[in-house]
């Protein structure tokens, strides 16, 4: 096999690429674009739009509240963070007329934080900002996107994939243990290894025009989301940028209208189409950045592996990705999605953060490739109701409704909070075991179990006598074993068990109640980190009551086990590891 590389650098890509390089996993990046991408587009209501040539248009990335708490276990929320800005709330306009304010809402009802969830509410930033994170991160372990290299094509064998590339028109080959594909709609690696890709493409009627364009004057307002109109007949909304560029306006249009009219007549058309139809001559227009067009794809491969192939993300990423023995073309191969409820970007990255870790762990030999078939296993389910709830979203959107302010309004299950692998063949749950099929992928009901997000708390280090978060305390990297107990002996088994795991894969964590009399003697009979929950919220999170209880922290942030004895413990890492 040849040294490892990955093609492509969109956000999926880097994403994966950090995940891996954290897990000791040398990676090389690849990219067929010569730059990053610029301009925005999407937010609250996420755009595909066709990327037009000149390649200075932003893309604008809704960030939710499960995907934060995934950039803050990668260790890159803060720097995020300050490139990102917050969803903003709309305006709609009276026509004719087009200046009177009458009404105000949020698209995303705003929640405050907790201490389990303390990201409730979703960030907006541009695509080629959350690039330049991720890759200032990846740079930490000696990694560099390789730009304008393209994967051609690949060959398929039992124990390996040849995969034939080209870097300014010089062609390579070379072989790989795996091949990833998220290489866009009309997939290399989906097509060659003839995954199916069903659904449908819906009518013009619920497309957009979209693009970016300098507002000059009049609309200062840089906190607010402008529509005028509605979807039903015509609708156009000037929504201000997540970027430092000032005054750089991103548009959507919809309804009934001559699309090709504004594609091909650029910026004039589209200034007399807007002046038509909000009666807004007052607002000055400069540069128009990009402009093109969307129809709603809704599509799903059936399988996310086939062999040694694999394919992920949804259709907005562009980025193809290589590490140590794997290929992974990068732009995102494994669903296309509607335009609303901003799912697509957010489940694709989570697809690179479920593989991830499982990849790294194949890649180092500390498990068996057999770990890989959860990845179908766990994320197949959650796509078939991400496409589900974002197409209902989108019917509702263009429905013939007199509210309009409905048509924006997004629930909170968009989140991904609730997103869980229950069904999983992966993970073990002990205290409260539950039929199989029985619940929803997306709305993670009743208790806390095995599969579920794994929410945060605040709690007392009882060794540095600091306040910590437990969300802070999860990594891309490792499993993190809590021990609610302060019983000596359960925490001793469960430590010595726990180091019993391939070196640097396993943490142990006591967590022990608000009452808790034995602390100290817990500090000095054991080399674990001892977590004293003193306002509760840990032990409320996790539902763990009067007896010990061990659970299991993924690298994804996902519980991997809720086991009531060390025996389960046992069990669960037997699954895991060789």
């Amino acid at each position: 096999m040849s040294y490892p590389s990955q093609v492509g650098a969109g956000v999926t890509g880097l994403t994966l690429a950090l995940s891996l390089a954290q897990n000791g996993v040398s990676v090389r990046l690849v990219d067929e674009n010569d730059a990053y991408r610029e301009g925005q587009k999407g937010s609250g209501v996420q755009v595909s739009a066709s990327q037009p040539t000149d390649n200075r248009h932003v893309l604008t990335l809704l960030t939710k509240p499960r995907t934060l708490e995934l950039l803050n276990i990668l260790g890159i929320l803060p720097d995020v963070w300050q490139v990102s800005g917050p969803m903003l709330p709309c305006y709609l306009y009276e026509l004719p007329g087009g200046t009177k304010i009458i009404k105000e809402w949020e698209m995303f009802p705003q929640l405050s934080p907790t201490p389990g969830c303390p990201y409730p509410n979703g960030r907006t930033v541009g695509q080629e900002r959350h690039e330049q994170v991720l890759c200032k991160h990846l740079r930490k372990y000696g990694v560099e996107v390789e730009r304008s290299t393209q994967l051609l094509s690949f060959q398929h064998n039992d124990d390996h994939v040849e995969a034939h590339t080209s870097k300014n028109g010089i062609e390579s080959t070379a072989s790989f243990q795996f091949l990833i594909g998220t290489d866009g709609a009309h997939s290399t690696v989906r097509k060659q290894a003839a995954f199916t890709f069903l659904g449908e493409t819906r009518l013009e009627e619920q497309g957009l025009v979209t693009g970016d364009i300098r507002v000059l004057a009049v609309l200062p307002d840089q906190t607010h989301r402008h529509i005028w109109g509605d979807w039903n007949t015509i609708m156009i909304s000037l929504r201000p940028c997540t970027h430092p560029d000032e005054g750089l306006f991103n548009f959507h249009c919809a309804g009934h209208f001559d699309h090709e009219k504004i594609i091909s007549g650029g910026r004039e058309e589209f200034i007399e189409f807007f002046y038509r139809v909000t009666g807004r001559y007052d607002i000055q227009f400069g540069e128009l950045l990009w402009v093109s067009k969307y129809r709603p794809n809704i599509r799903m491969v059936d399988t996310f592996q086939k062999g040694r192939v694999f394919v992920a993300g949804g259709k907005r990423s562009a980025c193809h990705v290589r590490v140590p023995e794997v290929l992974m073309p990068w732009l995102d191969a494994a669903h296309a999605h509607s335009p609303t409820g901003g799912q697509g970007l957010n489940s694709s990255m989570q697809d690179a953060f479920n593989l991830g870790w499982k990849l790294a762990l194949v890649v180092r030999g500390l498990t068996s490739t057999k770990t890989l078939d959860s990845y179908t296993a766990e994320r197949l389910p959650v796509i078939t109701e991400m496409l589900n709830k974002s197409t209902a979203l989108l019917d509702k959107t263009f429905s013939h409704s007199n509210d309009v302010t409905e048509s924006w309004h997004r629930g909170n299950s968009l989140n991904q909070l609730g997103i869980n692998y229950r069904d999983s063949p992966l993970v073990l749950e002990e205290r409260n075991p539950m039929k199989a099929g029985i619940s929803s992928t997306y709305e993670a009901a009743g208790v806390i179990r095995a599969g579920d997000r794994a929410p945060s708390a605040p709690l007392f280090d009882a060794r540095s006598g600091q306040v910590c978060r437990l969300l802070d305390l999860f990594k891309a990297t490792q499993h993190e074993v809590l021990v609610f107990t302060d019983d000596i002996r359960t925490a001793q088994l469960v430590q010595e068990t726990s180091a019993r795991c391939p070196l640097g894969t396993v943490e142990c964590l006591i967590i022990a109640p608000q009452s808790a009399e034995r602390v100290q003697e817990l500090l000095s009979v054991t080399p674990c980190r001892v977590l004293q929950d003193n306002g509760g919220h840990a032990y409320k999170e996790y539902v763990v009551q009067n007896e010990p209880t061990i659970v299991v922290i993924r690298p994804d942030g996902v519980l991997g086990a809720v086991v009531l004895e060390v025996i389960g413990l046992e069990r669960y890492f037997r699954h895991i590891f060789l």
